[in-house]
């Protein structure tokens, strides 16, 4: 189930709940959460760097609902841009969307709304002033590209330097870039992953926080995953940047092994 807030995040307008499982009119249908942690590799294939074999694909946070509500339900008429939709996700954490893009179908009634978590589409209206950085740690990037955000740092696992040595002793702002492309660079900078969420009491919403993380979702929960059961697909993508074909020469019978002779003088 969503809750449904109004523009202002201080009133809960109504509930929402999928198809199947109401008693009442407030139903939608084909709902999906998405999240992206990261992108498909876009490295040069000629490059074995270590930072960009750990990196394979490139941090990336993008995060947003979609679904269809028909003209039906008590929703259609609230379903607008502005609007915000909190659910508590599957990691416990209360999420809130912001809708965006509402399409709808003439002919078969449906209006399909697409709805970006919020902090997403805050750091899309914003642009930080440029700013240098010395010796930056991913808190101080962090806090800076939030600045007007709303949102806060309520845990962070990490607060290291980024990878890179030229940017560890500068971290530079360009004063022209939006705030999210700002993140998604400082997320692969500093090879983080974030979480967004708010705090809800009393019908408002009343913190907006973010989590700093080296990697969401590394924590055992028990569950058991089964495919076509509380799973509808899995796949499985190798990269060949991140293969290494190691020659390893066996034998010898004084212990020692060398193939120098074949190699150019290389062990």
């Amino acid at each position: 189930m969503y809750y449904v807030f109004n523009n202002a995040l201080d009133k809960i307008i109504s509930t929402a709940t999928p198809i199947g499982g109401h008693l009442q009119s407030d139903w939608f249908v084909n709902d999906e959460i998405h999240t992206e942690l990261a992108s498909e590799d876009a490295t040069d294939a000629d490059d074995t760097s270590v930072s960009e074999i750990l990196n394979g694909n490139s941090k990336a946070w993008n995060s947003y609902v979609t679904m269809d509500v028909p003209r039906a339900s008590s929703l259609y008429a609230l379903m607008e841009a502005g609007v915000h939709l909190v659910h508590e996700n599957a990691d416990g954490f209360l999420h809130c969307y912001r809708v965006s893009e509402v399409d709808v179908d003439r002919s078969t009634g449906l209006k399909s709304i697409t709805a970006y978590d919020l902090l997403l589409w805050n750091l899309k209206h914003l642009v930080p002033d440029s700013k240098t950085m010395v010796n930056a740690t991913s808190q101080a990037v962090m806090e800076y590209l939030l600045g007007n955000s709303d949102f806060v740092i309520n845990s962070n696992e990490y607060t290291g330097s980024s990878e890179d040595d030229d940017e560890t002793s500068t971290y530079t702002i360009d004063g022209t870039s939006t705030a999210n492309t700002l993140l998604q660079d400082a997320l692969q900078d500093f090879d983080l992953e974030i979480r967004s969420y708010v705090e809800v009491s009393q019908g408002k919403v009343i913190n907006k926080y973010v989590d700093i993380v080296s990697e969401l979702g590394n924590q055992d929960t028990g569950k058991r995953i089964e495919y076509r059961h509380n799973a509808e697909n899995i796949t499985r993508q190798t990269i060949d940047t991140s293969l290494i074909t190691a020659l390893k020469p066996l034998g010898g019978s004084d212990g020692t092994t060398t193939i120098a002779d074949a190699n150019d003088g290389s062990e």
